[in-house]
């Protein structure tokens, strides 16, 4: 999965990275990085011809469709650019999986997964769901930082977080584009995400039970902050309005897709939908009540 996306961001590096568009100095070179190509190395197993045919078509798909859109549209009527990054995830996945389900090469294999065994005195993520619920609460909330990245882990989720605020401590302007908005951006990640795992915690608790609890985390909530700025009436909608609405929408979306594409399509169109309506929502609101912005 690593190298899968990491060659596929390099791809795209390569063929985009030069590009220009009037007026943005933006390009989406990570969007293959978080989507496509892993997606295709979970769905078709980790050999050297799935690694290759994910990391190429997700570059040539995701970023030239991210950046069309952002021009096309986004820019033209001010909306959040995440539509347009998560949407070249999904449109472009959709195109890939498409394509893979027709190469002869690309088949799929049951026999990818192999179980590690159990360590002794290890307990599964079944016992410590109900063993400690208030410490797999926390340790959700943390890894669902890297569940874009597929790890899905607290340590990996943690590590970015301390990462984050080392870059912030040693230069305010270094994260989030030099707006200066970090705190405020990433208590509003936490807000959702701790939010979205309250409301859907019944998914978690049944057996086996995982719900897409971080689609707000990295989506609705931290662009709000980013559209609207960092006015605590805007981080708290945008966060509840992500936590509730973005978790169930990738879900039903995802029981509507063909089996050969992967979870990431409702997820990431799950994200597009609800940064898009949340956006709506929220300048209405400012129109009707200009102080909840101030």
């Amino acid at each position: 999965i690593f190298a899968a996306a990491f060659i596929s961001m390099g791809i795209s590096t390569i063929l985009f990275g030069s590009l220009r568009i009037e007026g943005d100095a933006w390009i989406g070179t990570f969007v293959p990085y978080v989507s496509i190509a892993s997606a295709v190395i979970l769905i078709y197993g980790a050999r050297v011809e799935v690694l290759f045919t994910g990391a190429i078509l997700g570059a040539i798909f995701s970023t030239p469709i991210t950046m069309f859109m952002r021009s096309a549209w986004l820019f033209p009527h001010q909306l959040p650019g995440i539509i347009g990054s998560v949407s070249g995830m999904w449109i472009g996945g959709i195109f890939v999986f498409e394509i893979c389900h027709y190469l002869p090469w690309m088949k799929v294999n049951p026999n990818t997964v192999i179980s590690p065994g159990k360590i002794d005195g290890e307990i599964s993520v079944e016992e410590c769901k109900h063993l400690t619920p208030n410490k797999f609460f926390i340790r959700r909330m943390i890894a669902d930082y890297s569940e874009p990245m597929f790890v899905g882990n607290e340590i990996a989720g943690g590590a970015l977080i301390i990462g984050t605020l080392l870059s912030w401590v040693l230069n305010p302007l270094h994260p989030v584009y030099g707006m200066g908005i970090l705190p405020a951006l990433l208590f509003s990640e936490i807000l959702t995400g701790a939010i979205s795992i309250f409301v859907y915690w019944n998914f978690w608790m049944e057996k086996d039970g995982w719900f897409p609890t971080f689609v707000p985390v990295v989506s609705v909530a931290p662009a709000m902050v980013i559209q609207f700025g960092t006015a605590m009436p805007i981080i708290i909608i945008g966060a509840v309005f992500g936590a509730i609405s973005c978790p169930a929408m990738a879900m039903w979306i995802n029981r509507k897709i063909p089996a050969h594409w992967h979870g990431m399509i409702g997820f990431t169109a799950s994200m597009a939908i609800n940064s898009f309506g949340c956006d709506v929502l929220l300048r209405y609101l400012i129109q009707v009540f200009p102080f909840i912005a101030k």
